[in-house]
């Protein structure tokens, strides 16, 4: 996709410009993933937003290009907007008939719900994707909404049940491929960091960021620094903990990839304050710039000292 992008650019524009926005339409959503994945979010937004300013849309492809639009929005840290959109994006999933539209708006539902710090209102976005996914017989859906679950209650300090959402979730996902794994990986890091197992924090992300070189996910990448991070303040690493957060600062700047999700976003910042108070200011501000230019290689070679490492 990415060696062929300029030629779906120059075919989006044009199919537009001729009014078929089907068929823009159906190639927008086939970028929905590439565009999220490889930190393109804001390129995704606009081209989604173009469709959205379009007289006369169906109704399945409103559905589909609110939700893309919605996925950029949260890649990007909004969960304000999407709200009202997806409510819509639902509405009109329903009317068309299309029921994998609608899974899918239900779990970004809850994730925006997350994000905002609703709750209970998270869990029932994500119970409805839940049902609908297994519906469908589609595991990359059941395992993401249950992987949101998850998150969920993890905030809620339901650390027991949260590992056995994460649990059924990798059963789930297990074959799906592995762009689908990261988000459980990342929860089960912050769940294994909750319980200060420091080694196993750091072994799953290990597993992540080796999926994560694999895709160039930048998305991912942003996120398993995190755990990562907590893990090396676990061990006692302070000044690698401040290089792996300067890390996920660094990619999160280049690609615009935020973090939404609360429980991940609250791990990030109790790591970096306690970092930064044992640290210093002068150390901190070192170590931190250092991590700016780290990549995922140096990352995983650090990681296979820490674990090695009495």
């Amino acid at each position: 996709m990415r060696d062929d992008l300029e030629n779906h650019r120059r075919a989006l524009t044009w199919l537009l410009e001729q009014g078929r926005v089907h068929e823009a339409c159906d190639i927008a959503w086939g970028l929905l993933l590439f565009w999220f994945i490889r930190g393109h979010g804001a390129e995704g937004l606009r081209w989604y937003e173009q469709i959205l300013d379009t007289p006369s849309l169906s109704a399945a492809d409103e559905s589909r290009a609110l939700v893309g639009a919605c996925l950029m929005l949260y890649a990007q840290g909004n969960v304000v907007r999407p709200r009202a959109m997806l409510t819509r994006a639902i509405l009109l999933a329903g009317q068309s008939g299309d029921r994998v539209v609608g899974a899918q708006a239900h779990v970004l539902f809850g994730h925006v719900e997350h994000g905002s710090g609703n709750r209970v209102a998270a869990l029932e976005q994500f119970a409805h994707g839940l049902e609908a996914f297994r519906s469908l017989d589609t595991p990359w859906g059941t395992g993401s909404a249950l992987g949101g679950t998850a998150g969920v209650r993890l905030a809620m300090g339901d650390t027991s049940e949260a590992e056995r959402l994460l649990r059924e979730a990798t059963d789930a996902l297990r074959g799906v491929g592995p762009w689908f794994l990261t988000p459980v990986l990342c929860y089960r890091g912050v769940a294994a960091v909750s319980r200060g197992e420091a080694d196993l924090a750091i072994g799953l992300m290990k597993e992540s960021l080796g999926y994560i070189r694999v895709l160039n996910d930048r998305f991912s990448f942003v996120h398993a620094l995190l755990p990562l991070a907590a893990g090396a303040m676990l061990k006692g690493d302070d000044e690698w903990a401040a290089r792996v957060l300067g890390a996920s600062a660094a990619v999160s700047s280049s690609s615009g990839a935020r973090v939404a999700i609360a429980v991940v976003q609250d791990l990030k910042n109790r790591t970096e304050q306690l970092v930064r108070e044992r640290l210093g200011p002068q150390q901190w501000e070192r170590a931190y710039l250092e991590g700016a230019s780290c990549s995922i290689d140096s990352l995983l070679d650090d990681i296979d000292g820490a674990l090695v490492s009495p």
